[in-house]
């Protein structure tokens, strides 16, 4: 499934356990008992040596028949090349919050504990393991991209549509690629198995001889009508774990430059069973939300670029850490 570790939000509800908190929680300067931070790490660690049967049996007896086997596969991927590829945070820098439920069987401290991971190549990119835990079990376990209590803002500017685009390799001062190959292929690339990401400035286009393929794409992009015009901040949630291709670049020209971003992402193939609600469109975007959408059935030329640009062998250009 859709794993960008440096956009959209990456997040999981693994499992949780309703309280009826009775008291505000709070945060902050609160202590966090040392069962509490003890069961939490030991839980990071299972993660990390991928000891699926451990962690579950650190969950509260209902929450553990809750899980469904998706979404603890993903947490142990995704989870695991967090840690792998960020510094294991010192117990001062975890976030702690109290919450305290009083009912008929008595009194329930609830403890809240957030992990931040810095990731080891990217300064600005911090994922955080979100764990609740109440009578030495663990009751929630969350993985996302925002410390505790943090709301995502969409942006207020909207910026109108395009009448016509005219996209040029040759304006590409950076870009990224993230392929992610799904469900049904399990190659490596580098350092990774099932994904990765290769990125630079316009001259790696160069180097990496894939110029021409952008032209290519931007060309068919340039003179190929929309189907449908939208406003999208956040992505739709995936369903699957489809194989996809997301394209990300800036450029330097007047007419484009104050324009942030631009994005190409597309669904290539699909998990079996599980239709991607945008699995029909190849989604053009920039400036945040201003989207364009193409259906892929009448653009078959334009996914068949993308695809093989996402199938092609960067050999030693791979992102050790992407």
């Amino acid at each position: 499934m859709m794993r960008l570790m440096t956009i959209p939000t990456v997040c999981l509800i693994l499992i949780s356990c309703n309280f009826n908190y009775s008291s505000d929680a709070k945060t902050g300067d609160e202590k966090v008992s040392s069962s509490a931070m003890n069961l939490s790490k030991k839980a990071l660690r299972l993660i990390e040596q991928n000891k699926t049967d451990s962690l579950l049996s650190l969950l509260n007896s209902k929450v553990r028949g809750m899980v469904k086997k998706d979404q603890i596969d993903w947490l142990m991927k995704e989870g695991k090349k967090v840690i792998t590829n960020s510094t294991f945070p010192n117990d001062t820098a975890v976030l702690v919050s109290q919450s305290v439920n009083f009912s008929i069987t008595g009194k329930k401290v609830i403890e809240m504990l957030s992990f931040p991971f810095q990731s080891k190549e990217y300064e600005d990119s911090v994922k955080y393991f979100h764990i609740t835990v109440s009578d030495n079990e663990i009751h929630r376990l969350l993985l996302n991209n925002y410390p505790p209590g943090m709301r995502i803002i969409e942006p207020e500017r909207t910026e109108p549509h395009l009448t016509t685009l005219n996209l040029n390799s040759e304006n590409v001062s950076w870009f990224r690629i993230w392929y992610d190959d799904g469900s049904k292929l399990s190659k490596k690339y580098g350092f990774h198995s099932d994904f990765y990401a290769v990125s630079g400035y316009n001259e790696k286009l160069k180097t990496l001889g894939i110029s021409k393929s952008f032209q290519e794409i931007f060309d068919l992009v340039n003179k190929t009508v929309p189907d449908s015009l939208d406003f999208k901040y956040m992505r739709e949630k995936e369903v699957g774990n489809p194989e996809w291709i997301y394209l990300r670049m800036k450029f330097n020209n007047a007419e484009y430059k104050n324009l942030g971003e631009f994005e190409i992402s597309c669904f290539l193939d699909e998990e079996e069973g599980k239709k991607e609600i945008m699995s029909d469109y190849i989604i053009f975007k920039h400036t945040d939300k201003t989207r364009y959408l193409f259906r892929k059935d009448k653009n078959v030329g334009l996914l068949q670029k993308l695809k093989e640009l996402g199938h092609k062998d960067f050999k030693d250009a791979y992102e050790i850490n992407p």
